[in-house]
């Protein structure tokens, strides 16, 4: 089933979710169907504020050449992935089935930042609902923050400090 749009009022915000073909496909169809069942999972990487990345066991070799041709499928994901880091989208892998983060010289050179991102894993059923929970949340904040120009953001960096009169020996 393909993914539904996110509401018109929510444009520029969602998540996509993208893995290489055969890896972790049980946890990409949970994800997805959360994702679509909330009218947060878009179609394209340029669409989301955030990009899942679905890290399981297959992630690490599916980037080295075979003796026969380059392998065309590999390059799609790792399009999506570094349009998505180049774009300043934040990032979140996620492992699957025991994966663990593969070292940063596996990987294309495009996408060797993903290594350094924080990363979710989900072994356990509590896991990948406590994970579709942090992203979700992750997804409001991101679409929260922006468009709110910047006297909002300086705002935010401000401190405020306070002292009791009494205090004002040290001032």
């Amino acid at each position: 089933m393909p993914p539904t749009p996110v509401d018109s009022n929510q444009a520029g915000r969602g998540i996509f979710v993208v893995s290489l073909p055969g890896d972790g496909d049980r946890w990409r169809e949970r994800i997805e169907s959360e994702f679509r069942s909330r009218r947060l999972l878009v179609m394209l990487p340029s669409e989301a504020s955030i990009v899942v990345v679905l890290i399981g066991r297959k992630f690490e070799q599916g980037w080295r050449p075979t003796r026969r041709l380059q392998l065309i499928v590999p390059l799609i994901p790792q399009e999506q992935i570094r349009h998505a880091i180049a774009e300043g989208k934040q990032v979140i892998p996620v492992l699957v089935d025991g994966a663990r983060i593969p070292d940063s010289r596996d990987l294309p050179a495009d996408i060797q930042q993903l290594v350094y991102q924080p990363a979710l894993t989900i072994e356990t059923e509590a896991d990948f609902h406590k994970v579709i929970a942090h992203i979700i949340s992750t997804e409001r904040t991101a679409a929260g923050g922006r468009g709110r120009g910047e006297a909002a953001s300086r705002q935010e960096r401000s401190v405020f400090i306070s002292y009791r009169r009494d205090d004002s020996r040290y001032w």
